[in-house]
């Protein structure tokens, strides 16, 4: 019996039973997993529609021009961001709920701040990809 207690804050880690009785952050987290399925099936898509392309430009400034370059295995940086901030936005919510309600509050709008942020600069670096691709 030395794991039973132990369970129970573990449990509570990933699903804290009394912030699945809020609104508010029932609907933020639905609202942040529709934008992370956006962002993967956006991913997704612009690495089919550009797979004769071999490196993909994966920022640009407007001082220095393209200065990150990758293969089509780092495109997926955006998607992979998108889901860690939503894992650990979402598990100290689940810590924070009981003791610092506000805290959780915050986390949990933020989540959807950041993932339309990643989504911007996700749809922005395809464009420019999308614009520099070779024809035919």
């Amino acid at each position: 019996m030395l794991f039973a207690n132990d369970q129970g804050k573990i449990k509570k880690l990933f699903f804290n039973p009394h912030i699945w009785h809020n609104n508010f952050l029932i609907y933020n987290f639905f609202a942040s997993f529709t934008l992370l399925l956006i962002i993967w099936g956006e991913i997704i898509w612009a690495l089919f529609a550009l797979k004769g392309v071999d490196f993909f430009s994966l920022h640009y400034s407007i001082y220095f021009g393209v200065d990150w370059l990758g293969g089509p295995g780092s495109f997926f940086i955006f998607s992979i961001f998108a889901a860690v901030v939503l894992a650990v936005n979402y598990i100290l919510a689940n810590i924070f709920y009981d003791s610092r309600r506000i805290l959780s509050y915050f986390l949990t709008c933020s989540i959807p701040l950041i993932e339309i942020i990643i989504l911007t600069a996700a749809s922005l670096v395809i464009y420019i990809n999308w614009a520099g691709a070779p024809v035919g």
